[in-house]
């Protein structure tokens, strides 16, 4: 009886999972350059875009002042416009007029017209305030809430927390006269007088009927 032995087998088998580990390996190799290559482009892709915001923040500083300077310049150019034209008016009002403006827009009229926007008038003023207009100009205090301003030419604003409400007036012999524009303003006439307190105060004090009211003189700041 003879024995054969079977090393054929074996070198077949070890060459078969030779082949076998050499394709995984060169599958293995291929799938790591493909993940290389991957991240390869993802890094240059990433490297690309801050250049790009590194290049935006850097020419951004260079754009923004020149589009600020025209803008500036384009405002400063219609400001000027616009108080040219302000002027102009002014000036051909007074020339033609004759008008006074008092230092405060709210007060401002034409010549000798009293301005009232309402119908109802209970009192009748005089043109320009009255002979003693000037005697009552300034401003004077009622209370902590409300301040009578006279211009000294016949306009005066009521000063309230909640509205101011514009009048015309006029002052002769102790006697003062308001008439509100509006419909709804109490159209009165006063006697008035004004005194010195002890503390050297001007007092100004309006009576009607049976009424006083004592106001206050404001110091210019």
């Amino acid at each position: 009886m003879s024995y054969s032995p079977k090393h054929g087998g074996n070198n077949q088998a070890n060459r078969s999972a030779s082949a076998d580990y050499a394709a995984n390996e060169k599958t293995t190799e291929t799938k790591s350059k493909s993940v290389k290559r991957l991240i390869a482009v993802i890094l240059l892709i990433v490297f690309l875009a801050g250049i790009v915001v590194a290049a935006i923040f850097l020419l951004k500083p260079v754009v923004t002042p020149k589009v600020a300077e025209t803008t500036a310049a384009t405002t400063a150019a219609a400001t000027a416009q616009t108080e040219a034209a302000g002027g102009t008016q002014a000036a051909t009002v007074a020339a033609t007029t004759g008008s006074h403006t008092s230092s405060n827009p709210v007060l401002q009229y034409s010549g000798g017209e009293i301005p009232t926007s309402g119908a109802r008038h209970d009192v009748t003023v005089e043109t320009d305030g009255g002979a003693d207009a000037m005697e009552v100009i300034g401003k004077w205090r009622l209370d902590k809430g409300t301040v009578y301003s006279f211009d000294g030419y016949g306009r005066g604003v009521m000063l309230t927390p909640v509205e101011n409400y514009t009048f015309a007036y006029s002052a002769r012999n102790g006697h003062l006269i308001i008439d509100f524009d509006v419909d709804d303003g109490m159209d009165t006439e006063y006697t008035y007088i004004i005194s010195v307190d002890n503390l050297g105060k001007d007092i100004m004090t309006f009576k009607r009927d049976d009424k006083e009211y004592k106001f206050t003189k404001e110091t210019q700041e």
